[in-house]
């Protein structure tokens, strides 16, 4: 028996060791365990502790002490949200923010016929609010600090100039920063891809693709495009990895183009095989805030196997890996949405902490003081427990946010895809630890 990851210090310390108790118990709901070589390999969700066990071996006293295995009427979920609690009061709360997505407008030069933000209002930023944000930036970032701006709309680049403005105000003032972006990719040139460089410290953009040249471009269907807009993304793709910036693509997935989306992995894969910065990954389209809500049953699981299969042949052609953390800390926070250090700034100046609401729900605005409370506890919340939470082993790595609409419902499918994302990240590691241990002269037969 061998440890492969150490479990984590903040649970650790906490929890210490379990006392012995009367019974063999039952496994724990967060004990994972993966067939691999000549044994298992045993993943705890919580503890993030993994120990390999070969198939001859029992689970040891010691080991029955790492909470693998529990007593049979223990509540493994009330430990979790007592541990959260017990964070939560003796988390230090940082002065200043390390991450701002900037919204420069909600205007998009596509026209996808899914995309969740055609009931929002059409606005852009203007440079006067953008010597505002710059302000606010100096006003409000965690100081000493590399900060990360994301870049976001809309079409971020429909509003290139106060992109510009903003990160030359920021340098002027010698704040330290880098920016992301997410964009559809079409707007970009030689000149734009320069100055992400060289103003933007642009480091990596987020790309979508729908399918294939004729699928894509009707899905698109780009305002004033005289070209394939496909072929223009494609060229553009190769300009930013040229430059130096990393390129995730991220391949959306539905009912539309759930066949397409195979040939179009192995177009990518014959165009950018040489290229170690981009990496390619399937995601669903939002099933509850999206025009294509509410899936039947039948699609679902249709969508979430082409999904797994698609991520085997991403795999297996080298073009990356959906992998989640599995030695970092306990989770206390789902995203910028209940995250203390990350804010979003609207093109008008009103400050949010989700994407998805650009119309309402503010927690302020940039030329004020405060922040209102009352909203950011709203976005805080979690949604109540359902039945699948008591048995979930995903409970320790996943907070539902009330805010959270995508969130609203939990589909066994969606949580069956993330174990396999955990199971394939272990498996990860555990390769790790053996090349390790290879280098440093270990005899082992595991």
């Amino acid at each position: 028996m061998k440890c492969v990851i150490k479990p984590i210090d903040d649970v650790i310390n906490i929890l210490g060791e379990q006392e012995v108790f009367e019974g063999d118990g039952r496994k724990s709901i967060f004990s994972v365990e993966i067939p691999v070589g000549k044994g298992f390999l045993l993943y705890n969700t919580l503890t993030k502790e993994c120990i390999f066990y070969s198939t001859d071996e029992e689970l040891e006293l010691d080991e029955k002490k790492k909470w693998y295995v529990v007593p049979e009427n223990f509540k493994e979920i009330d430990l979790v949200d007592d541990l959260r609690s017990v964070f939560s009061l003796t988390k230090l709360v940082d002065e200043g923010y390390l991450s701002y997505t900037i919204l420069t407008t909600t205007e998009c030069n596509a026209r996808c016929f899914y995309c969740y933000q055609q009931k929002h209002s059409r606005r852009s930023m203007t440079v006067s609010t953008a010597k505002n944000v710059v302000d606010y930036i100096r006003n409000t970032h965690k100081k000493n600090k590399c900060i990360e701006l994301e870049w976001f709309g809309g079409e971020p680049l429909f509003n290139k100039d106060v992109i510009d403005y903003i990160c030359c105000g920021l340098k002027a003032l010698n704040i330290e920063f880098k920016s992301t972006m997410l964009t559809n990719g079409y707007l970009f040139n030689k000149d734009i891809i320069s100055d992400a460089v060289s103003v933007w410290n642009l480091e990596k953009v987020q790309v979508s693709l729908d399918g294939t040249e004729e699928k894509y471009n009707k899905v698109k269907s780009y305002l004033n495009c005289k070209d394939s807009a496909y072929l223009r993304v494609i060229n553009n793709i190769y300009c930013l990895l040229d430059a130096g910036i990393s390129v995730d693509v991220r391949l959306n997935i539905d009912s539309y183009n759930i066949d397409n989306i195979d040939v179009l992995i192995d177009e990518l894969a014959d165009r950018f095989k040489e290229y170690k910065k981009m990496r390619i990954y399937c995601h669903p389209l939002f099933e509850e805030t999206g025009i294509t809500r509410g899936r039947r049953e039948e699609e679902r699981k249709k969508v979430y196997e082409k999904m797994r299969l698609y991520a085997e042949k991403i795999h297996k052609l080298h073009l990356g890996d959906e992998v989640m953390s599995v030695s970092g800390r306990l989770k206390t926070e789902m995203c910028m949405a209940d995250s203390n250090s990350s804010i979003v700034i609207m093109p008008d100046g009103y400050l949010g902490k989700c994407t998805n609401y650009t119309d309402s729900n503010y927690v302020g605005h940039i030329n004020d003081d405060f922040l209102d409370e009352n909203m950011l506890e709203k976005f805080r919340k979690h949604r109540e427990k359902i039945k699948e939470c008591y048995t979930c082993s995903l409970y320790p790595v996943c907070i539902r946010l009330e805010m959270c609409q995508e969130q609203k419902n939990c589909y066994a499918e969606y949580r069956e895809s993330m174990l396999d994302i955990i199971k394939k990240t272990v498996l990860n590691e555990y390769y790790k630890f053996l090349e390790k241990e290879k280098k440093v002269g270990v005899n082992n037969n595991i």
